[in-house]
Order: C-alpha cells, then sequence, then structure tokens
C-alpha cells in the first residue's frame, strides 16, 4: 500500500502522450474536434487532480520517499510539457501561416517559462545538494504549479465551445503562471547564491 502514491504519479506519467495525441486529432480532425478535446480536457483534470491524490496520501500513508518526490516531477513536468507542446501544435495545424511566428514565439516563452524553468531548478536542486544545501519548495512555487495547470484547463475547455472570452481567460491564466515560475525560478537561484555564500564565508572563517 505505500507504493499506492507512486502509482498516481505514474497514472500522471501515462495519461500525458495520450492528451497530446488527442488534442493534435483534434486539430487535425475538425468533424471530431469536440469529443475528442473534451477528452482531452476530462483527461487532463483527472491526471491533474492525481497530482493532489498522490501527496495527500504519501503524507497521510507516511509514505514519502527521495522516490516518490522525484516521480511526482516528473510526472508534473511531462504533463505539462506534454500538454503545452500539443497546444502549440495544434495551433499551428489551425491557424494560417501569417500567425505562425506569434504561435511559436509565445509557445516557445511558455515552454522555456514551464519547463525551461523547472530543469534548470532539478540541476540546481541537484548541485546544492553536492554542497550539503537544501533548497524547500515554496509556497509560491507550490502555486505557480496550480495556476499553470488551471489555465491549461480552461484552455482546453473553451477550445471546442470557440468561446474566445474564455480562451483569453485561460491563456492569460495561463501566462501568470508562467511569469509566477520564472519569478520563482529566480528566486531559487538568488536562494543559492546566497547559501552558497553563506556557505564559503564560514569555512573561510573556520579555517582562519
Amino acid at each position: 500500500m505505500k507504493h499506492l502514491p507512486n502509482i498516481f504519479s505514474f497514472i500522471r506519467v501515462l495519461c500525458s502522450p495520450i492528451i497530446f495525441v488527442l488534442i493534435l486529432m483534434a486539430a487535425i480532425d475538425s468533424a471530431s474536434m469536440g469529443i475528442l478535446m473534451k477528452w482531452a480536457f476530462g483527461l487532463f483534470v483527472f491526471a491533474a487532480c492525481t497530482d493532489w491524490v498522490d501527496g495527500t496520501l504519501a503524507r497521510a500513508m507516511n509514505a514519502t520517499s527521495e522516490l516518490g518526490a522525484k516521480l511526482d516531477l516528473l510526472a508534473d513536468k511531462l504533463l505539462v510539457g506534454v500538454t503545452l507542446l500539443g497546444i502549440i501544435l495544434s495551433n499551428l495545424v489551425v491557424l494560417e501561416r501569417k500567425y505562425w511566428p506569434l504561435v511559436i514565439a509565445i509557445g516557445a516563452f511558455l515552454l522555456v517559462a514551464t519547463s525551461g524553468r523547472d530543469y534548470a531548478v532539478t540541476i540546481l536542486r541537484s548541485k546544492s545538494a553536492t554542497y550539503g544545501l537544501t533548497m524547500p519548495a515554496t509556497f509560491l512555487a507550490k502555486s505557480k504549479t496550480a495556476v499553470i495547470m488551471s489555465g491549461i484547463g480552461i484552455y482546453l475547455a473553451a477550445w471546442p465551445l470557440d468561446n474566445a472570452q474564455c480562451l483569453t481567460i485561460g491563456a492569460f491564466v495561463l501566462m501568470l503562471g508562467a511569469l509566477m515560475s520564472l519569478y520563482t525560478g529566480y528566486a531559487y537561484f538568488a536562494s543559492y547564491q546566497k547559501m552558497k555564500g553563506e556557505q564559503h564565508k564560514k569555512l573561510n572563517s573556520n579555517a582562519n
């Protein structure tokens, strides 16, 4: 039973490529777009909910582990990154070529600000561990994941309805999450530099 939280994380990993395929199929097959996007939205909401379930179960069952934490982070990165990539590519399919540069620019920013930032922070955490430093996740860093997933969910729900207002709201929430992601990434880097500097000062004072 202690592996139950990890199973939910693994389910999130499995859902990511399915959501990606559903979004692309919806863009290619306009006749089935409505039902395919509803499936993509429903599966995304289900996968996003497992992010809350696995953490809650791990704490309730006292089953937290380093492997579980890494699997949870990997599942989050895949779900957000792969779904965003699907949305970007599907926009390239349905929109005229004159809009492609804008879609590519916005898409690249979102991917760098979310998935790129997450991988950079993971590397930074690994590097800090070699110095014996720990970088716990802040409340804002945890909140940005919920904001990004909410933005994606709103966007997916609005697409088959062709509701411009809801699409705009989804895009706005998504951009807000991306900005939060960049800010928290900078905060992690600043915290790492500060802790490393304090450690060097301590080592130098001990040497003297």
